[in-house]
């Protein structure tokens, strides 16, 4: 586990500088073996990531085994704006311009967005046969498509051939700009989801339990409540994290002699915004 930089770090140059540091720091420690970087902020001392590092260590096992020896590339499309209208005059979204009619700013800018998204959606569709866990990105005024993506390392001839693919697009006008093979950092953040003690004792309450119960009697406990015929429609997931919070608070329990004031579990940001835990099971 690699921490992000501190805001200290931040403070002593730009984000382009930070950023810099940052991979370095962590493409070093790679030599190491795999490496799950902390999301940026992200604060653990040496007890909790010891301690996470046991409870979750089958989240960072998956992990490890899904982004395995694949490696992280990002690709920017750019298209030079100012011959567009020459280049494509007859695609289907520009054609209808050079009828003969009035055309106002607001119908031109329509048609080369319309053009715009066609190109980028093709050259998504070139990439897509190699390009795994794909994510596009923030896009600048004239940049057609960014998008960081995994790779295997068997898959680099196959991304040569997608990447002149996407270029006989428009040859004459698109500027590709590939950057990596690099470290799939963005693929593989962490967080620290914390939650305070006191839903512990909500959770038990919700099963009808103390919140010392047995990891057999919680399960149980929740498998009957499944089985309610008048069981809310957003019930059984409200069950089944109350199954978790319960299991993970006997875990540390478990190993700290006690349950502490913030449960942590380490949290796994997909690309895109989803995340994901080590879930336990209440058929289990």
């Amino acid at each position: 586990l690699a921490p992000a930089p501190g805001w200290t770090e931040r403070l002593t140059g730009g984000p382009k500088q930070t950023a810099v540091r940052h991979h370095s720091r962590l493409e070093a420690l790679l030599a190491l073996g795999p490496v799950l970087p902390f999301a940026a902020g992200i604060a653990c001392d040496p007890d909790e990531a010891a301690l996470l590092l046991r409870l979750d260590a089958p989240l960072i096992a998956r992990l490890a085994a899904e982004i395995g020896p694949r490696r992280h590339f990002q690709l920017a499309l750019d298209w030079d704006e100012s011959r567009v209208l020459t280049a494509f005059r007859d695609s289907p979204e520009l054609a209808p311009l050079f009828s003969g009619a009035p055309v106002t700013p607001e119908a031109l800018r329509q048609a080369i967005t319309a053009l715009a998204d066609r190109l980028s959606a093709t050259a998504l569709r070139l990439l897509d046969p190699v390009a795994e866990d794909p994510v596009e990105q923030p896009r600048a005024p004239g940049c057609l498509l960014n998008v960081v993506f995994l790779l295997r390392p068997e898959d680099e001839s196959r991304l040569d051939a997608a990447l002149e693919a996407i270029d006989a697009l428009w040859t004459e006008g698109l500027r590709l700009r590939l950057v990596g093979p690099s470290a799939p950092i963005s693929h593989a953040l962490l967080d620290i989801d914390r939650v305070d003690a006191g839903a512990v004792s909500a959770a038990a309450d919700l099963l009808g339990l103390r919140p010392d119960a047995g990891a057999t009697a919680v399960r149980e406990a929740a498998k009957a409540a499944l089985r309610r015929p008048d069981l809310a429609a957003n019930a059984a997931e409200h069950l089944r994290a109350a199954v978790r919070l319960l299991i993970r608070a006997q875990e540390i329990a478990a190993l700290r002699g006690s349950v502490p004031l913030s449960l942590p579990q380490l949290v796994h940001h997909r690309p895109g915004g989803t995340a994901a835990t080590a879930r336990a099971s209440v058929a289990a």
